[in-house]
C-alpha cells in the first residue's frame, strides 16, 4: 500500500497470516500521527514501513510480537519521526534474508547487541543514518577460541553470506572472533564508527566480496594494513592509523585500481603500491626515505 495521507487503520494485527505487508509513503508525506495499539503484532513473513514525512510519529517498542512471524525480511527506513530503541529487533531470530533499518534519525540503540539474537540471518544487515551508539558486547575480550561469543555467532549453520553496513558510534574495538566470518562477507562497511585497536579481519579469502565492498575509513584502527581479496577494485582506508607496508594480497589483487591511505599519520618509508593501481592517495602522512622501486614499474 502506498499512502500520502491519513492514519494507520486499526486491526491489521488480526490478519491470520500474510506473506508480505508493505506500507510506504512518498518521502515528504505518508501516514499521519502514531500507530494503533497492537500494530507491532502483525503476522507477516516480510514487513516494510518506509518513506514517511514528518507527519508520521510512530514508536518502535522494546517488545515486537511480529518477530514471532517474520522469517524473511524486515525494512524500516526513511522514517524521520519513528522513535524508540531497536533492542526489540533482537527477537527477530527467524529472519533469513535481510534486516535493514536506516535513515531514521530518531531511533536509538546498539546494533551489535541486537545482532547477537539473529540466529538465522544469512544476508543483509544495514543499520545507518540513525542514533546508534554503544560498545560491541565482549569485543575487548574476544579471541578466535572455539567458545568465543562472536566465533559462535559466525558459525551459525545459516551463515552462508553476509553484507554488513553498520554506522554506530562505538569508540572501541571490533571483536577478534568476527574474523571467523571474514570469508563470508560480500560487503563490510563500518566507516566512521570510531573503532580503535587492530583491525582483526583477514579478507584475503573473501571471494564473495563486492569490488568496492570494504569501507573502513574515518575510524581509529591501528596496526597492519588489512589483507584484501583478489577481486577488489577499490579500497578506502583513510582516517585511521595504519603502520607497515602493504600486504602481499594487494599485489595478487590485480583488479585493484584505487587506494586511499590518506590522513593516517603513517611514518617510515613509503608503502609499495602495486603496478596495477591507477590512483593512490597518500596525503596526510609522515613518510621518509626514497620512493620505492615498485612505483617506477607503474605504467
Amino acid at each position: 500500500v502506498f499512502v500520502n495521507s491519513g492514519v494507520m487503520p486499526e486491526g491489521l494485527e488480526r490478519l491470520q497470516s500474510a506473506k508480505m505487508i508493505w506500507i510506504e509513503g512518498n518521502s515528504t508525506h505518508g501516514l499521519e500521527g502514531g500507530l494503533p495499539s497492537g500494530f507491532w503484532g502483525l503476522r507477516a513473513r516480510m514487513f516494510l514501513l518506509a518513506s514517511m514525512g514528518s507527519q508520521f510519529t510512530g514508536e518502535l517498542p522494546s517488545d515486537l510480537p511480529m518477530c514471532e512471524y517474520l522469517d524473511y525480511r524486515l525494512y524500516l527506513y526513511r522514517l524521520p519521526r519513528l522513535f524508540g530503541n531497536i533492542s526489540g529487533i533482537s527477537a527477530c531470530r527467524k529472519i533469513v534474508d535481510a534486516i535493514e533499518v536506516f535513515l531514521n534519525p530518531s531511533l536509538e540503540g546498539n546494533v551489535w547487541s541486537a545482532a547477537l539474537g539473529w540466529d538465522a540471518l544469512r544476508g543483509s544487515i544495514e543499520f545507518w543514518g540513525s542514533n546508534f551508539k554503544g560498545l560491541i558486547p565482549d569485543a575487548s575480550m574476544s579471541s578466535q577460541a572455539e567458545d568465543d561469543r562472536w566465533v559462535q555467532w559466525c558459525r551459525k549453520p545459516s551463515r552462508s553470506e553476509l553484507s554488513f553496513a553498520i554506522a554506530q558510534e562505538v569508540n572501541g574495538p571490533l571483536p577478534a572472533g568476527l574474523n571467523e566470518c571474514a570469508h563470508k562477507f560480500s560487503r563490510f562497511n563500518v566507516a566512521g564508527c570510531g573503532f580503535t585497536g587492530r583491525f582483526p579481519l583477514n579478507f584475503s579469502q573473501s571471494f564473495a566480496m563486492l569490488p568496492n565492498g570494504i569501507q573502513l575509513y574515518d575510524n581509529g584502527f591501528t596496526g597492519a594494513i588489512p589483507e584484501i581479496p583478489p577481486q577488489l577494485e577499490a579500497i578506502d582506508l583513510h582516517g585511521n592509523q595504519w603502520s607497515g607496508n602493504t600486504p602481499v594480497s594487494w599485489t595478487i589483487a590485480s583488479m585493484l585500481k584505487t587506494v586511499d591511505l590518506s590522513d593516517c599519520d603513517m611514518v617510515g618509508t613509503l608503502p609499495d603500491i602495486p603496478s596495477h593501481v591507477v590512483s593512490a592517495r597518500l596525503a596526510g602522512n609522515r613518510f621518509t626515505g626514497p620512493v620505492p622501486e615498485s612505483w617506477f614499474a607503474n605504467s
